[in-house]
Order: structure tokens, then C-alpha cells, then sequence
């Protein structure tokens, strides 16, 4: 989980994080969705996202260092209505790093 979050994560999240994927079931999993993260599945799907027409808010870590806050650019640019916000301080795991900011702007998000 090195580098998911911006802020060292606490132990008991971190367990908490991994204790799925400890056990059989959960490695197969793990290694299933290895296997199956392919680039052509999203390449497949990009050319939709122009025709979402419900509101899309995109809350992504500006210190993510997993997939780096120019894809979230990159994706907002694809979506006709989108919104992007950069969250400072965060990394991929931006719910970990800044929870209450993340439920601010999905409750606010979800009164509009």
C-alpha cells in the first residue's frame, strides 16, 4: 500500500485494508483482478463518456502517485458534465487522507 495515501495511513485502517485479500479466497481475487485490469477494457468504454448525462463529480488526490491527477484531467476532459476537484494533501486513497473534505463535497453534490 506504499504510496496510496498522502499522510502515513494508521495501522488498524491498513489491516483493516488488506485482511480481504489474506485469506484463499481473497488471493485468488486479488490476482484475478490482476489479471483482468487491461487497458482495453477502459479503451473499449472511453468513447461513452461523452454521453453521460448525469452530473459526475470526480474528487481526486492532486499528490496521487498511483494514477497521477493529469488522468483525472484527462477523464474530466471526456465527460461533457463533469467536475473535477483536486483534493490537496491527498493520495489515491483520498477518503483515507482527507474524509472530511471527501464527505462535504459528496453531500453536497448529492443535495444538488
Amino acid at each position: 500500500m506504499n504510496g496510496a495515501t498522502f499522510h502515513e495511513m494508521n495501522s488498524d485502517t491498513l489491516e483493516g485494508i488488506k485482511k480481504p485479500w489474506l485469506n484463499n479466497v481473497g488471493q485468488k481475487a486479488f490476482y484475478q483482478q490482476i489479471a483482468q485490469s487491461s487497458q482495453k477494457y477502459t479503451d473499449e468504454i472511453e468513447p461513452l463518456y461523452s454521453i453521460i448525462e448525469k452530473p459526475i463529480i470526480l474528487l481526486w488526490g492532486r499528490d496521487d502517485r498511483w494514477i497521477p491527477i493529469e488522468q483525472g484531467e484527462k477523464l474530466h476532459k471526456l465527460m461533457t458534465n463533469s467536475c473535477l476537484i483536486p483534493i490537496k494533501n491527498a493520495g489515491h486513497l483520498v477518503q483515507e487522507d482527507q474524509p472530511a473534505l471527501v464527505l462535504s463535497y459528496i453531500l453536497k453534490y448529492l443535495k444538488n
